[in-house]
């Protein structure tokens, strides 16, 4: 399904004709419903799943300045697999010049790895992480895709008429929409958790310990 196809069901909800395209400039019913899905998209996407998380991704530092840039599709990072500490990771994985034997606190800031014990954007090295990453509507998987036109749709419709009897019909697709990706989650879960239960995955997600971009 196409953004503009989950566009126009949202505005079909209002009784408002459906439109051929979403470049700028929109009318501003139009601009809302793509906002709404947008803000919705991002919402199910920060709950992490197996189609938008990236283990092992190697981030590489600019070697003139030793900074390492987060790309603008990240969501957040788990630096957990560089030590055992979590967030953290171990002075001897940097440059010689600058080692010690210190545990040294990794975060976000302006779009760019930091070093908050040291107060440096200077790391001095790659850095390989887990990535939580954006991916576009057309690109999400089904159920991702049914789910956010759904739950958009309900809380578009709220905010342009508040019809209680339609926002009751509205919710009960996104529930089905929900309980349709929790199946499909389940479906796709990974060999290694062992334990294919959405309590068991749940779980698994939770040991993450994610650093948000924005």
């Amino acid at each position: 399904m196409s953004k503009i196809e989950a566009v126009n069901r949202m505005l079909s909800a209002i009784q408002m004709r459906p439109v051929q395209s979403l470049e700028e400039p929109l009318d501003p019913t139009v601009a809302q419903a793509k906002l709404t899905i947008d803000q919705e998209l991002l919402s199910l996407l920060k709950k992490g799943w197996e189609f938008n998380i990236e283990d092992g991704r190697t981030l590489p530092q600019d070697t003139s300045t030793g900074y390492v840039a987060v790309p603008t599709e990240v969501i957040a990072i788990d630096f957990t697999g560089l030590s055992r500490g979590q967030g953290r990771f171990r002075g001897a994985l940097l440059d010689q010049a600058s080692a010690d034997t210190g545990t040294y606190r990794l975060t976000v800031r302006a779009q760019k790895i930091y070093n908050s014990t040291q107060r440096t954007f200077v790391i001095g090295q790659d850095i390989t992480a887990n990535l939580m990453v954006a991916i576009d509507y057309e690109d999400c998987p089904p159920a991702i895709q049914e789910a956010a036109k759904w739950r958009a749709c309900r809380r578009f419709y709220a905010d342009v008429r508040g019809e209680t009897d339609s926002i009751r019909e509205l919710a009960a697709r996104e529930s089905e929409a929900w309980a349709d990706l929790m199946r499909e989650d389940i479906r796709s879960s990974d060999p290694w958790i062992g334990n294919s239960s959405l309590v068991a995955r749940t779980i698994t997600r939770r040991r993450r310990r994610w650093t948000w971009v924005s």
